[in-house]
C-alpha cells in the first residue's frame, strides 16, 4: 500500500480502537479500515479506568507496520469527556478515568 500521502486516522472510542487509513487517486478519497482491537474500562483501584497503556502499545504496533507502508500524517480522535493527567515529563501519571466512573454520577446535581 505504498502512497506519497497516506494519512492514517486512529478513533479511540469506548468499545474500540480503530485504525483508519486514507488514500486519494486524484479523484476520490478512499477510506479502510486496517486495523480495530477492543477497548474496554476495568476497575483498578476501585476506579472505572481505561487501560492506556495497552491502548498505546496497540497503536503504536500498528503505526509502525504503517510507517514502513508509506504513512504520512496521523491524527488521533479520542473521548470527549475522559482525560488523563501527565507529569512534567509527558508521562501519564495514572490511568485515565471513564467516564462511566460513579465518581461523576452526582455531578450534574452540582
Amino acid at each position: 500500500m505504498k502512497n506519497s500521502a497516506m494519512p492514517v486516522a486512529v478513533d479511540l472510542g469506548s468499545s474500540s480502537v480503530r485504525v483508519i487509513v486514507g488514500t486519494f487517486d486524484g479523484v476520490r478519497l478512499q477510506l479502510s479500515e486496517v486495523a480495530r482491537f477492543p477497548n474496554e474500562s476495568r476497575t483498578v483501584a476501585g476506579r472505572l479506568v481505561w487501560p492506556l497503556d495497552e491502548l498505546i502499545e496497540l497503536t503504536r504496533s500498528v503505526l509502525a507496520a504503517l510507517a514502513g507502508a508509506g504513512m504520512s500524517s496521523v491524527g488521533v480522535d479520542s473521548w470527549g469527556v475522559d482525560h488523563v493527567l501527565v507529569d512534567a515529563a509527558g508521562r501519564a501519571v495514572g490511568h485515565p478515568a471513564s467516564y462511566r466512573d460513579t465518581r461523576a454520577a452526582r455531578v450534574p446535581d452540582r
